[in-house]
C-alpha cells in the first residue's frame, strides 16, 4: 500500500488574530486543503469524483481545539477515512503544530449529484476507498 503523506502548511501572519493565535475559521480551510490533498494521495482526486458524476459537499464539520497555533508554526494534518458507505463519506483529522496535537476534527460529506441531490455511490468507488 502507498504511504499517504499528510498535508503540510506554514501558518501565515494573516491567519492569526489580535491574540497572536490562528483564528478558528482557518482550521476549516486547512481541513478542505487536507481533504483534497488526501484524495489526491489515495489516487482519487476530487476532479475525478466530479467527472464520475458525484459531489461531496460538506454537511457537517466538527472541530475540537486542544492547543493554539501561531504565526509560522508548521502545521501537519493527518487525514483518514472514518466511515464510508453508499450515502456518505466521513473523514477524521489530527492537526499538529510543531508535532504537538492541537485539534481533532471530522467532516461529513453526503454523496450527491451535480444538483446536490443525494445519489447512491457506485460500489466500485466504495471498494476502492475501503482499501485505504
Amino acid at each position: 500500500m502507498k504511504e499517504i503523506k499528510p498535508y503540510f502548511h506554514i501558518v501565515n501572519y494573516w491567519e492569526t488574530d489580535q491574540m497572536g493565535i490562528v483564528h478558528h475559521s482557518n482550521y476549516v480551510k486547512w481541513l478542505e486543503e487536507a481533504r483534497l490533498h488526501f484524495l489526491r494521495e489515495i489516487g482519487m482526486p476530487y476532479k475525478e469524483i466530479e467527472n464520475l458524476g458525484y459531489m461531496l459537499p460538506v454537511y457537517e464539520v466538527i472541530i475540537k481545539y486542544k492547543n493554539p497555533a501561531k504565526f509560522e508554526d508548521s502545521i501537519l494534518v493527518e487525514t483518514k477515512i472514518y466511515e464510508i458507505n453508499f450515502h456518505k463519506l466521513v473523514l477524521s483529522y489530527n492537526i499538529y503544530s510543531n508535532k504537538k496535537l492541537i485539534a481533532i476534527a471530522k467532516t461529513i460529506h453526503p454523496w450527491t449529484d451535480k444538483n446536490l441531490k443525494i445519489k447512491k455511490v457506485d460500489e466500485q468507488i466504495i471498494d476502492k476507498l475501503k482499501l485505504i
